[in-house]
This record gives structure tokens, sequence and C-alpha cells, in this order.
């Protein structure tokens, strides 16, 4: 149904959704129906898990409860159970492996502010000015049904209705959306503190924090040997040192 400019009548005086609000919805629903990404485990609580990778395969560890005759919790290359052959299967303490990740991301990231991102949807006219051109089209296709002067009448409103609505979709800009930043005041090591093992994990992945083991040696059972160990932060820099790079290459200017 719609008015006489073409727009769509409501159904109450109170929708749910604008259409803009509709629009942004239907996109973010087909995003997330293309979204290839591995789905989150909720079986498990492993600080590491998708963060700690074995040296010898690139492959991940994977967090064992202690049971029997092992005494502790360990994260261990699994290679074996997925077909692949791992000349070196690493396997380590979980609590130290913990702690050392713990500590080596706070030294790298501690400090930095947690910014948020709010996405700030746009508008795209298109959807709806497909809908219309059909509705118009189809609408044409009756023009020579009515024989009777009110009926060409109505059908001439609906035409113009529709040809109201098209014009004025068509002369609406399409707005992209918008990211904002949202400085929070917090820094990483005030949001590890108060999240728990699943939150504190997101924060790594989001980070691209990742942890490589190599295998023990002969007598390492009794302290953690860091020499096995290489910690990374992929997907982030260090926003103080990029600011006296730029200072810097400024000043060379």
């Amino acid at each position: 149904m719609r008015d006489a400019s073409g727009r769509p009548v409501a159904a109450t005086a109170e929708p749910i959704l604008t259409r803009e609000e509709f629009d942004n919805i239907a996109e973010l629903l087909g995003t997330r129906a293309r979204d290839t990404r591995p789905a989150v485990r909720k079986d498990t609580n492993a600080l590491l898990l998708r963060v700690i990778f074995c040296a010898g395969c690139d492959g991940r560890m994977y967090y064992t409860k202690a049971s029997g005759k092992r005494k502790t919790n360990v994260y261990g290359c699994r290679s074996a159970a997925h077909g692949v052959t791992c000349e070196t299967p690493a396997s380590i303490k979980a609590e130290w492996v913990e702690e050392y990740v713990k500590r080596e991301f706070l030294q790298h990231a501690g400090r930095w502010e947690v910014i948020e991102i709010r996405k700030i949807p746009g508008y795209d006219p298109g959807p709806e000015i497909g809908e219309v051109s059909a509705e118009l089209e189809a609408h044409m296709k009756q023009s020579g049904r009515f024989r009777s002067e009110a009926g060409r009448r109505l059908w001439e409103e609906k035409a113009t209705a529709l040809e109201t609505r098209l014009e004025e979709l068509e002369a609406t800009p399409r707005r992209p959306p918008v990211e904002e930043e949202i400085r929070t005041g917090r820094t990483y090591a005030d949001q590890w503190e108060s999240e728990d093992d699943a939150g504190k994990r997101n924060m790594l992945l989001d980070a691209g924090a990742r942890v490589l083991v190599k295998q023990s040696r002969a007598g390492g059972k009794h302290a953690l040997d860091e020499s096995r160990l290489a910690f990374d932060v992929a997907q982030h820099s260090d926003p103080e040192a990029e600011a006296l790079e730029e200072a810097r290459h400024q000043a060379l200017l």
C-alpha cells in the first residue's frame, strides 16, 4: 500500500524499523551469512585456543586437562590426529605458557588505549528503487484493462504516485557507512584484568597474537625454558612507536 506520493503506508504510527534500518539489518545479515571464519568453540575455556602453535608443524596446539599419571594441564601438538606427521611435536605445561603469553602481551600492548569502533549505517536507495521500478512495470502492463473513467483515473493516480516515489529515490544520494573511533580511556591492561578467559582469548585473537612452541629438551620439566617460545602480535603495531617514527619523518622533511 502506498500513499499519494508513492511512499509505503505503514501499518502503525510507531513502526519497529525505518526503511533505512531495515535495509541496514538486511545487509548485516547478508554479511554474516557470507562469513567464512571458523565458529567460536564454546566447549572449552582454554585461554590460548587458536593462539598457540607447534613450531614443528605450525599446527594448532590443544589444551588437555590433567588426568591419570599426568598431574598438570598441558597444551600439546595433535598433528597425528589430523593425519599430519610432525617430526618434533611440542607439549608444554599450560600454566607456564599462559603466564608467559600474559606477560609478553601486556608488555607489548598493555599501555595502549582501548579504542572501540562504532559503525554508523549508511543508506542506499537502490533496493527500494528496484522494488518500485518492478511495481511500476507491473502496473504499466495493466493500462489497457480499464474501460471506465474511474478505473483509468485510479490507474493514473497509482502510476503518478510510483513515478513520484522513483523521482524522490533517484534524487536521494547514497550514503556509505562510516566507522567512528571511540576513545574509552581504558588500557589493554585494564581490559585484561576485567575479562574472563574467553574475553582474554578474544583480546589475543583480535590483536593477532601468536605463540610458537618448540619441542622440549631433556631436563626441562621443572622450569620454563623461554628459548622454546616465540611470541608475536601481528595485526597491531605500537602507536607510540608510530608517533615517534612519524615525528622523525617530519623532522627530515
